[in-house]
């Protein structure tokens, strides 16, 4: 017997081919109907026999014509913002896809990306961005482009440069400048009082744009005249608006009112005139008629600008109107307006004869009523002008009357006729419909169809007609009679598109049956037409089937239930390749005839573990196919588990683990770890733990030391447990432990005075493995020395005898202290800080608990001031118990240096790292010494010795003087700075005596004054010494310089001398 198949693909990947109502299999070819691209790859043909088995490859290449299509094809943007457009191609093959801007390669740049082959991105868009894009797709042999315009939104005129008015004098020159923006670019014009400017001077210039954006323009007045003066106005323009800007330009010179053309008002309308009036200054702008000032009436009003304004005009308005302007001179200037008020036109309503038919006649006669002539009329039909040789003609009757007709009605006449009247004030027009009925035709006539259940369907039918016909559907229980027609309305699964199509959506079998499709413009005019539609039910399978398991040995059936329009066919596969039942043996295939459609069944008796396999059943008709995939799954119980192996052995347990075995085709419940003695027997005495059966290790417990075991594992799943082996199981020895007991009946006798005779029975109970012998020890009791003890700690000291086997029992607990020591660790995180000039706060932390090697009493805190380089003199010493002390007393702005140490009963403990702290600055003591000496007959010279007790840094000195005997002074205050000992005070009076003091201050304030001292300027100027002996101290090496100040007339001569 030979069979073929088709599969997809080449090699060893391959998978058989899905048949069905696209793709059928005759013999051994394979046909495609409506190829798609997907179906495109490798194919493979199988053949085989009892005797063998021959592939054969082809390969299947599919072509689709190229397309393109933009998106989106019409975009308009503002300047300045983004764009994108996405090009979407189909077709095969597609060797290349290339953009086009106008016809020419698009440009890239940073601002225009291609960021994917069909996607073109540009970030802003600029003037040159507008314009028409295609994106083009091709290969060797066709090629596609779609198209898509980007425009630019319209924005409206704005005025980015504009100009001020001015008042020139004759002959001067002026000009004014208007720059205008905006998309389409802006038309610039110019008004001279409203009028547009005059084709005489002034001049208007166009300068050249620097954007397609922009334009400039420019009115330039050269010799400046009076009538040059007015009102000047630029307007710039376009299809999006309009913006404008005026000011007025003032020539100085008499007034002068520019010449006014007639109007024509409407009766009924208020009119505005103005006045146009050029020179500077002008006082007055007034209105007269006949002589008379106005206003004359309620209706009229004047305003200060020159305008006239005339309210609900009538025919008496009608005549002329002089304008008269005068400046401060007297001087004035006239100009005359003629005005004439024309009653507007109305038109008398006309109508349309109803029910229209073709080859009718039709006249419409437009009659003015009212109105002025001359009056002109003109047809419209749907607003725009009448249509060339479509059968229409106009004429005009008389003055007041115009008739429109059509000789021969058709459809393209229905439409809406307006007919227009003007006259030179006011235009008026009336608008008629005129419809032409046309019956019903057939653009699209319905036809008979067919669909798959499943599918969307659409059954198009269109008409043609005026008015525009009405599709509706109708569905029909009869062919023959209307009875049970049943209108159809749009709902969720069907209804009537636009076009008049019915749509019906996932059609099922309910819906086969008669419709039709009818076209209606009135009662009258009714087009229709019956259609049947035929639903075919595709191959499909029941939601029954379902995986299979069986019984090792048992048997099973594979169920396929299929339905659809015959014939039905039933295809097997077992793991992806066909399955033949009638070829195996233990197989059978059973297909048994349904009302609509077939029954299948594979039958497999004597169950094996390599039957378990997964299955596709296939079902397929000329309308489709169906698959279900199922698995067959025979069960067994588990195997043994392989890879016993003893991990860890100790003397009363064991570590075990094994590999997970064939699971039977069901997951292994538990596995069992069954053990015996090395003598014992697998029938009984057996003992046994188990655990989970997604653990693959287990801990066996309670065996006893130094003897061997034999250990299995076996499996257990819903089915049962593994066989047992017939061989023996893994051995494991447990290690050995020291005998449970000692020896007994033990007796100690003296033999003679060296020996003892020591006698014993071998030890009761469980020895934990073979005794090998015994050990006979003795000792003489001893005291111990123990020592490296902690100090001040309490210790516990209890003795126990040990021999090699391990330690015996202990003795009796005795307890003892070691003595205290000082501690051996200082306090930790000293600081200190000024509180006062004569005082400084200290804290600090305790020494750590495991240093204090006893009970802590307190603390001793230890300082000395650090003066002088030479100054050793000894620290102070303060005794605390808390951690922070004020230490008192102290010298003033002075440097001392702390260091605190902890005590216990031992005595003091380690002394912390010395910390530094300078009490507060303070007003230091008076001078030391003070002498004055007379320089001349009006000024002594003043000299002191520095405090002894600065007690801060000296910032000055203050020198106060008195007169003694009333003698005038300029000051009584001085001061010196702090480096200087001495000071002149001049400005004194001859003979006179004078007290002075002179005091210290640091910054913390002044200090006392010196003793005083009493001198009187004298003309007598003795030789004396104004410094001050004493000790200076010098390091070695440094630089050294003694002062020496002298007064004295004549002045004396210096002497130093040495010891």
């Amino acid at each position: 017997m030979r069979a073929e198949w088709w599969y997809r693909g080449g090699g060893d990947s391959v998978t058989a081919v899905l048949l069905g109502d696209r793709v059928r299999q005759a013999g051994g070819s394979l046909y495609f109907r409506q190829v798609a691209l997907a179906d495109a790859g490798r194919y493979t043909c199988l053949v085989n026999n009892s005797v063998g088995m021959q592939r054969a490859l082809t390969t299947l290449v599919v072509t689709a014509p190229l397309s393109a299509h933009v998106t989106p094809q019409q975009q308009t943007v503002s300047l300045g913002q983004p764009a994108n457009l996405s090009c979407t191609t189909e077709g095969h093959p597609q060797l290349a896809v290339s953009w086009l801007k106008d016809g020419r390669p698009l440009k890239v740049s940073q601002r225009v990306q291609l960021l994917t082959d069909k996607v073109l991105k540009i970030s802003y868009v600029e003037l040159e961005d507008r314009g028409m894009y295609q994106c083009i797709v091709s290969n060797n042999d066709d090629n596609a482009q779609g198209t898509a315009e980007i425009s630019l939104r319209e924005w409206p005129p704005v005025l980015v440069r504009t100009f001020s008015g001015a008042t020139v004098r004759p002959g001067a020159s002026w000009r004014a400048t208007c720059e205008a923006a905006g998309w389409p670019r802006p038309h610039l014009s110019w008004l001279l009082d409203g009028e547009p400017l005059p084709a005489q001077p002034p001049d208007v210039e166009e300068e050249e744009p620097s954007s397609s954006a922009v334009v400039v323009s420019t009115v330039r007045v050269e010799r400046a005249r009076p009538r040059d003066a007015g009102l000047y106005e630029c307007v710039a323009a376009s299809a999006a608006g309009s913006a404008s800007h005026r000011a007025r330009l003032h020539v100085a010179g008499p007034p002068h009112v520019r010449p006014m053309a007639d109007r024509r008002v409407a009766a009924g309308a208020t009119a505005h005139f103005t006045c146009r009036v050029a020179g500077f200054p002008v006082t007055q702008i007034r209105w007269e008629r006949d002589g008379k000032s106005l206003p004359q009436n309620e209706r009229q009003q004047v305003f200060p600008n020159g305008t006239l304004v005339i309210k609900e005009a009538d025919e008496q308005d009608s005549g002329g109107y002089v304008c008269v302007a005068s400046n401060p001179d007297g001087l004035t200037s006239r100009s005359k307006l003629n005005v004439q008020v024309m009653e507007p036109p109305e038109i008398h309503p006309f109508t349309v004869k109803p029910n229209l038919q073709r080859g009718m006649r039709i006249h419409l006669t437009c009659v003015v009523i009212r109105g002025d002539f001359p009056i002109t009329f003109h047809w419209l039909k749907d607003g725009a002008d009448l249509p060339q040789d479509s059968g229409i003609t106009e004429k005009t009757l008389d003055e007041y009357s115009s008739t429109l007709a059509i000789s021969r009605l058709a459809a393209h006449h229905s439409g809406n006729y307006t007919c227009t009247a003007a006259n030179a004030v006011a235009t008026a027009r009336h608008t008629a419909e005129v419809v032409v009925s046309v019956p019903p035709s057939w653009k699209t006539e319905p036809q008979d169809a067919e669909a798959v259940e499943g599918e969307n369907l659409t059954i198009p039918c269109s008409a043609s007609g005026t008015p525009t016909p009405k599709i509706s559907w109708k569905r029909r229980d009869a062919e023959s009679s209307a009875a049970g027609t049943e209108e159809m309305h749009t709902s969720v699964n069907y209804g009537v598109l636009e076009n008049g199509s019915l749509w019906i959506a996932n059609v099922t079998a309910e819906h086969a049956g008669i419709y039709a499709c009818e076209a209606s413009t009135d009662a009258s005019s009714t087009l229709s037409k019956t259609v049947r539609l035929t639903v075919h039910l595709p191959a499909r399978l029941s939601a029954t089937a379902a995986n299979v398991t069986v019984a090792s040995g048992g048997e099973a059936t594979l169920l396929c239930a299929a339905s659809g329009d015959a014939p039905v066919s039933v295809q097997w596969l077992r793991d992806g390749s066909p399955f033949d039942a009638r070829r195996q043996p233990r197989w059978a295939l059973s297909e048994q005839p349904l009302q609509a459609g077939l029954r299948s069944a594979l039958t497999l008796t004597g169950a094996r573990r390599h039957d378990s396999a997964g299955f596709e059943c296939r079902a397929s008709n000329r309308y489709g196919s169906d698959l279900r995939r199922m698995r067959l799954v025979v069960q067994e119980p588990p195997e043994v588990p392989a890879g016993l192996t003893v991990l860890a052995v100790s003397s009363r347990a064991a570590n075990l683990t094994w590999q997970q075995p064939y699971d039977g085709n069901s997951p292994i419940l538990e596995y069992i770890v069954q053990y015996k003695t090395g003598n014992g027997s697998w029938q009984q005495g057996v003992s046994q733990v188990s655990t989970p059966g997604g653990r693959t290790w287990a801990s066996v417990t309670g065996l006893l030391p130094g003897r061997r075991y034999e250990v299995r594992v076996l499996a257990r799943n819903i089915l049962g447990l593994s066989k047992a082996p017939p061989t023996p199981g893994v051995a494991l020895d447990t290690a050995q432990e020291p005998p449970g007991a000692p020896p007994t009946h033990l007796s100690v006798l003296p033999q003679d005075s060296q020996t003892l005779l020591v006698e014993w029975k071998p030890p009761d109970g469980d020895r934990h493995g073979d005794v090998l012998g015994y050990r006979v020890e003795f000792w003489q009791v001893e005291a111990l020395r123990l020592a490296a003890l902690r100090k001040a700690t309490q210790y516990a000291v209890r003795v126990r005898a040990y021999n090699a086997a391990g330690d015996g029992p202990p003795g009796t607990e005795v307890l003892a202290a070691t003595a205290e020591d000082v501690p051996e660790a200082a306090p930790l995180g000293v600081q200190c800080v000024a509180a006062s000039p004569q005082s400084l706060l200290v804290e600090w932390e305790p020494p750590p608990e495991n240093k204090l090697n006893g009970r802590l009493l307190g603390y001793r805190l230890f300082y000395r001031p650090l003066a002088e380089w030479d100054d050793v003199s000894a620290p102070s010493e303060i005794s605390t118990q808390d951690t922070k002390l004020e230490v008192t007393g102290l010298l003033r702005f002075c440097n001392y240096s702390l260091e605190v140490r902890a005590y216990t009963a031992a005595g003091d403990g380690v002394p912390s790292e010395p910390v530094f702290c300078r009490t507060w600055e303070d007003v230091p003591s008076p001078p030391d010494d003070i002498k004055a000496v007379v320089m001349d007959t009006r000024t002594i010279l003043l000299s002191w010795k520095p405090p002894t007790f600065p007690n801060g840094v000296i910032r000055k000195y203050k020198i106060y003087i008195r007169s003694l005997d009333g003698a005038a002074l300029h000051r009584d205050e001085f001061e010196a700075p702090a480096g200087q000992t001495h000071y002149g005070l001049s400005h004194l009076a001859p003979l006179h005596r004078y007290e002075m003091r002179v005091t210290a201050a640091t910054a913390a304030g002044e200090g006392a004054p010196s003793r005083p001292v009493v001198q009187a300027p004298s003309d007598q100027v003795p030789a004396r010494v104004a410094s001050f002996g004493g000790v200076v101290h010098a390091a070695r090496g440094s630089r050294l310089s003694l002062p020496c100040l002298i007064v004295g007339r004549p002045r004396p001569a210096i002497v130093w001398t040495h010891g």
